[in-house]
Order: C-alpha cells, then sequence, then structure tokens
C-alpha cells in the first residue's frame, strides 16, 4: 500500500487504529477466512477502499492494491527465488518450513537457489532445486561460531530476524551467481516463524492435514564406507529441556546406560556425534567409557572425511540403513521417520514442548515414534524397551 498523503488529522487517526488493531485482527480474520475459504487479497482490498473511501475521493491517498492475478505476475518477475539461508533446528526445518515452502508458493519457471547446511540438498526433492549451497561455503567459519555463539548466549537459536550475517550470506549468493538484487525473491525462515507463530503461541488453532505432502524423503546419495555394517541401530543423545540432566545427572546417565545395553544385546550402536556448535550440549563421549558395549561406531571410524558440509548428508545416509534411531526426544528424532524408520526418543522433562509439536508429526507420520520417559523405575524401563524393540522386529 503506497501513500500519497496530504497530512490530516482523520487520516493519522485513522492510521493509529490500524497499529492498534491489526495483529488481533489478523488472528481473527486469518481463522475466519480458512474456516469459510474466503480469498484474503479481495477482502483486503474491499476493506482498505471503504475503510479509507473519503480520503480516495478527496485525493489525500492512493492505494496501490494488487489483486490475485496481478500477485502471480508480480512474483512471475523474478527469474531467481532463494531460500535460507536455514541454520536452526533440524525438527523446525523438517517438520514446518520445506512443507510450508511445498503448500504455499509456486515455483514454476523458477531457478531455485537453496541455503541450507550439512550436505541436506535431497530434503529439498520436492523444489526441483537449480542450486543447493551450505552456508558455510559462503561465509567463514569465525563469523558462523559467532552467529551460533550470540544466539546461544541470549537463548534464541530461531530465525525470527533477518541478521546481519545473512544478509552478508545473500549478497555471497548473489556475487556468485551474478545476480541483482531485482532478479531475486528472498525467502527468509522468518517466514515460517510468523506463519506458525499464533499455533505456537496458543492463540490459534491450525489443520495440519494439509502439510501431509512432504511424507518422505528421496534418499541420500550412497556414500562409502569404511566398514560393510548391518544391522546397527544409530544413537544421538544430547541433554536439552526435554532430557534435562542437570539436577540428577548421574541417575538418568545410568538409566541410558541400562537401555543401551539392552539394545546393544540385539544390535551394534552407531554414535551420530558431531559437535554443530549449537546449544544442545552432547551426552557423549562423556560417559560412553562406562558403557558396555559389544560393538559400537562413530562417524570417523565409518567414513574417511566428516567435515561441516557432509555432517548431516552422512547422519542421514546412517539413518536411512539402520534398524531405527534410539537418542533425545528432539528435532532429530523426526528425521528416521521420513526414511520409515522408526524413533525411541528419551525424555525426563517439558511435556507441554511435546505436545506442541506432536501434532504436526502425527498428521505426516503416525506410530513412527516411542517416547520412555526415564522417570520410571528401572524394571518397566526394561520391560518398555523390550516390548517397544520386539514391536519394531515384528514390524
Amino acid at each position: 500500500m503506497n501513500y500519497k498523503l496530504k497530512k490530516t488529522k482523520s487520516h493519522y487517526i485513522k492510521k493509529k487504529i490500524v497499529g492498534v488493531l491489526k495483529r488481533p485482527t489478523r488472528i481473527f480474520f486469518r481463522l475466519i477466512f480458512r474456516i469459510l475459504n474466503v480469498d484474503v487479497v479481495h477482502f483486503k482490498n474491499w476493506f482498505l477502499r471503504n475503510f479509507y473511501k473519503k480520503e480516495i475521493e478527496n485525493g489525500n491517498i492512493t492505494l496501490n492494491i494488487v489483486s490475485s492475478e496481478e500477485k502471480k505476475q508480480f512474483e512471475d518477475y523474478y527469474k531467481y527465488i532463494i531460500i535460507g539461508p536455514w541454520m536452526s533446528e533440524i525438527g523446525f526445518e523438517l517438520l514446518y518450513w520445506i512443507p510450508l515452502l511445498e503448500k504455499k508458493y509456486i515455483f514454476e519457471n523458477k531457478k531455485i537457489i537453496v541455503i541450507s547446511r550439512g550436505g541436506v540438498s535431497h530434503w529439498y526433492g520436492n523444489l526441483k532445486v537449480y542450486k543447493y549451497l551450505n552456508v558455510q561455503e559462503l561465509i567463514n567459519d569465525d563469523d558462523f561460531k559467532d552467529f551460533i555463539r550470540v544466539k546461544a548466549q541470549i537463548g534464541e537459536q530461531k530465525q525470527t530476524n533477518l541478521e546481519n550475517l545473512e544478509s552478508k550470506i545473500y549478497e555471497s549468493v548473489m556475487k556468485k551467481f551474478s545476480l541483482s538484487a531485482e532478479e531475486c525473491k528472498i525467502l527468509h525462515p522468518k517466514i515460517m516463524y510468523n506463519y506458525f507463530r499464533p499455533y505456537w503461541n496458543g492463540s490459534s488453532k491450525m489443520n495440519f492435514s494439509a502439510l501431509k505432502k512432504n511424507i518422505t524423503l528421496d534418499y541420500p546419495k550412497k556414500l562409502n564406507m569404511k566398514i560393510d555394517l548391518k544391522n546397527f541401530v544409530v544413537c544421538k543423545l544430547y541433554s536439552s529441556s526435554i532430557l534435562y540432566m542437570e539436577n540428577d545427572k548421574e541417575k538418568y546417565l545410568q538409566k541410558i546406560n541400562l537401555l543401551m545395553n539392552i539394545i546393544n544385546q540385539r544390535y551394534k550402536i552407531v554414535f551420530l556425534n558431531y559437535n554443530s556448535g549449537d546449544d544442545h550440549k552432547l551426552i557423549l563421549p562423556s560417559f560412553d567409557e562406562k558403557l558396555k558395549l559389544k560393538e559400537r561406531y562413530y562417524l570417523d571410524d565409518l567414513f574417511e572425511e566428516v567435515d561441516k558440509n557432509n555432517n548431516l548428508e552422512i547422519q542421514n545416509f546412517l539413518v536411512s540403513r539402520s534398524e531405527f534411531f534410539f537418542g533425545t526426544y528432539g528435532g532429530f528424532s523426526y528425521l528416521p521417520s521420513y526414511y520409515q524408520k522408526n524413533s525411541i526418543t528419551l525424555m525426563n522433562n517439558n511435556q507441554k514442548l511435546i505436545d506442541r509439536h506432536q501434532p504436526v508429526f502425527d498428521e505426516i507420520k503416525k506410530n513412527k515414534l516411542e517416547i520412555i520417559d526415564l522417570k520410571i523405575d528401572d524394571f518397566f524401563l526394561k520391560k518398555q524397551i523390550n516390548f517397544i524393540i520386539e514391536n519394531f522386529d515384528i514390524i
């Protein structure tokens, strides 16, 4: 909406009213529009024309309102779509970001440039990506580490605002492909956080059935392993707000030890340890000397080179060929289901956070994730883990 104004008192009063009511009105009407299947653009055009009717008639304001068709033509103007950079949690990327891109945007006749990290180009396979880039190809390690460190210090890993570093990344991409700003449309992750925020903060409900498109991932390309490993389980353990271990760490480590030894009676165990520098504290290898495991492997045991640009690709490869996943309930524990694999996950805290994300996961993957609460007695822990594994074997 472009204004050509005479500074009239009535206009400023109306503008102030719009500013105060904007957010609650948006949330309310978004819900109504979904229920009634009303075109938001047409309603917005009608509302603005009527709300500013007198100003328009007097020539004090000009509304540049774009129709749905004009908007599509306007978007057709861009030749390149830059998606990302994604630098936060895996769970949000899989559950919300990628499905939202597939649902909300039409990318026909576009050259899509995706920026993520760790070598996960196949996650975006449905978008027909022109180029995939790892974020650390575009910036130096010190800048990336500073970005992660500052985010961790303020307790906000999520990309809810465009940061200076991300602007540098866009500039680097444009320079790499000799693009001008006029040729590119940028889709930053803040779009996703703004879209789902009303659901996460409990102010609105959502129908996640529309996100079912992204049910499976294309398998990662075959990687050469030092050892031809079969019959193994992948494991990723870290402390978090859901697996909270600061109050009684030794007790919970003993319980994890108990569960892992039961798993190891049937399967080899591969630890997916890679320190990405985020705010999750790895539990292993700080206590793995206490484990009495028969066969355990780490990424370095299986691959010649594991680094910032391929670590997630390697982890995906191992997950897709494993029997199942065992580890902390969190973003990574959703990944196996996209390869039709099961997950056994651990918690001892924060059921509210789990309840927030389960609805969207349940719409995409039912019966693929089991949660074990470490607060229960050891006797019942043994029974539960054995029952789950036996049912996995049947499946």
